[in-house]
């Protein structure tokens, strides 16, 4: 049987436009701070795929990309996206205001079942990643 070995992103790599699956249970235990409010216990049990808007240091800023659309969600398509297959087949939904605050070493621990690798990260457009950042730069607290 072959191990599957975790690649995580060094600070260098943490660049506006990264696309992460990352457990936020994990990131809540490490100190990650949600700037939404109440989170529904299912939300944050399993891995899901996040956004990195913004970096200083070692603080990031994150949003969840959830695979359908709704209220207050920015359309990700396919042209915006690149990366594994999985990632880039079919649109995605960006919730600008479903941000989060990660320290470099709740990031570390939120991210233990991304597969994505060095050289082919999963990752978002300059463009679209910054409209995004800019409607969740509206709900800052």
């Amino acid at each position: 049987m072959s191990q599957i070995t975790i690649e995580t992103p060094s600070p260098e790599e943490l660049t506006p436009g990264l696309v992460m699956y990352l457990c936020p249970r994990k990131f809540i235990r490490r100190g990650g701070i949600c700037h939404h409010g109440e989170l529904r216990e299912d939300y944050y049990t399993s891995p899901r795929p996040f956004l990195l808007v913004s970096v200083s240091g070692l603080v990031s800023e994150w949003v969840g990309v959830f695979p359908f659309e709704d209220t207050a969600r920015v359309l990700i398509s396919e042209d915006d996206k690149q990366g594994h297959p999985g990632w880039c087949d079919g649109d995605s939904w960006a919730h600008p205001n479903f941000r989060w605050t990660l320290s470099y070493a709740a990031f570390v621990s939120a991210c233990g079942r991304d597969l994505s690798r060095v050289r082919r990260r999963n990752t978002v457009s300059a463009i679209k990643t910054l409209e995004i950042e800019r409607a969740s730069s509206r709900y800052a607290v």
